[in-house]
């Protein structure tokens, strides 16, 4: 048991240690989502009568401004860090090139792209050109 245990251990270190460029950029990114957000929520309350005239008149004054652009970057970091989770999922499940060229057929796929090509030189060679 304590044998299973230690390789279970030994592996999650080896992928942690394979995967750790994008866990930073996953942390640094939470950082930030996190700050942009706690910004985000600082501006509303500080500028609610602002948002009320906007939602009254749709014009887009400065005081409204600061609220937009936070809201633009916080759904653009958001974004990138699905983005993350995804690249870190298409990682896990495809960890090297051998098994993605496994995965993608290469060689069925060439052979199946060579199909219209063979039958066009067996047709021509058949109608004499």
């Amino acid at each position: 048991m304590e044998q299973a245990k230690r390789g279970d251990r030994k592996m999650l270190k080896n992928y942690f240690k394979r995967q750790r460029t994008i866990f930073i950029f996953m942390g640094i990114n939470v950082v930030a989502f996190f700050l942009t957000f706690l910004g985000l929520f600082v501006e509303i309350r500080n500028r609610q009568e602002a948002l009320v005239t906007f939602l009254k008149t749709s014009q887009m004054t400065s005081d409204v401004l600061p609220i937009a652009i936070l809201t633009a970057i916080t759904g653009l970091l958001f974004v990138c860090f699905l983005g993350l989770v995804g690249v870190l999922f298409i990682r896990t499940l495809i960890p090297n090139k051998k098994i993605l060229s496994g995965l993608v057929m290469k060689d069925e796929m060439e052979f199946l792209l060579r199909i219209p090509n063979e039958i066009r030189k067996e047709v021509e060679a058949k109608n004499g050109k």
